[in-house]
């Protein structure tokens, strides 16, 4: 399936998204076709939304847990499900963010949805989520670091908040 980003105007950005009932063999197709379109883009993740689709839905690219575990020590811990397998990355279907933590860092993003911008966007360190897998499976993870920046911007997505509603207005760059 041909996969096209959502560009920044468009409505479904903004829009609530369905939860995902029963992972059809539609879905997991979906979610391989996400996955090689955040590639093609050069992503660390996207949300169903950014490719029109209208569902609770985000895939995250495996190097976005290898950023945190670089130094020998895991800034990320899966509760519910034994060793999954994050090398080429990880689904994340019907996500709630559960607790956030204090503090915030300011750092730089971008968006595949908004191309050419990158801006400061103020986010907690660390991030506890809970979802199901590909194969149906609850899980919680716990996450901090790069990681949890990632997974707060995905689940923006979910939520219509983009990254340009939370620009520190001053300091946006373009790339």
């Amino acid at each position: 399936m041909l996969l096209l980003i959502t560009g920044k105007k468009n409505p479904i950005l903004r829009s609530k998204n369905k939860e995902i009932k029963i992972i059809t063999p539609n879905i997991k197709e979906l979610i391989s076709d996400m996955f090689i379109k955040m590639r093609e883009c050069k992503g660390v993740g996207i949300a169903a939304p950014q490719i029109g689709k209208n569902l609770r839905l985000f895939v995250i690219e495996g190097l976005a847990f290898e950023d945190e575990t670089r130094k020998g020590i895991s800034k990320f811990k899966f509760e519910k499900i034994d060793k999954p397998n994050i090398k080429n990355g990880y689904a994340f279907i019907n996500p709630i963010i559960s607790k956030i933590s204090k503090p915030y860092s300011d750092e730089i993003e971008g968006c595949l949805s908004i191309t050419k911008k990158r801006g400061f966007v103020k986010r907690a360190r660390r991030v506890n989520i809970s979802a199901k897998n590909l194969k149906g499976q609850n899980f919680k993870l716990h996450a901090s670091g790069f990681l949890a920046r990632v997974l707060q911007h995905e689940y923006d997505h979910l939520q219509g908040i983009l990254i340009s509603d939370k620009w520190k207005k001053i300091k946006i760059k373009k790339q």
